[in-house]
């Protein structure tokens, strides 16, 4: 700091420590590794849910294809069920309804007997 704020007295600066040029380069590194991680995790959770987003169409297909056959077959069941209630319905009227009383059977008509002499 002395040497850059006053270049004549640069020369009686000691003489920076050389460092290794990886070691450099490693520092960063060290000091962003658990910030990387994070990062690395985060994306890794990403791709997951990127993944199951983009399984969502086809499950919706599968749910959608479903559902139509529940609603068809909830169909044939109401149109079984009104065929069942108009068969009660038949049955009850017969039910109700008393038969026919037999009619009687016309009574032989009886000739009067002639006198015999």
């Amino acid at each position: 700091m002395i040497a850059t704020s006053l270049p004549q007295l640069a020369s009686l600066a000691p003489e920076p420590a050389s460092v290794p040029q990886a070691a450099l380069a490693a520092a960063p590194q060290a000091a962003a590794s658990p910030e990387l991680r994070q990062l690395k995790e985060d994306l890794a959770q990403l791709k997951q849910e990127l993944q199951q987003l983009k399984e969502i169409p086809s499950a919706l297909a599968s749910l959608r294809q479903s559902v139509d056959q529940l609603a068809g077959s909830q169909q044939q069941i109401a149109g079984t069920i009104a065929k069942l209630g108009t068969r009660q319905q038949q049955l009850l009227h017969k039910l109700a309804t008393p038969p026919p009383r037999p009619t009687p059977a016309p009574k032989p008509v009886t000739q009067p007997q002639s006198e015999v002499r």
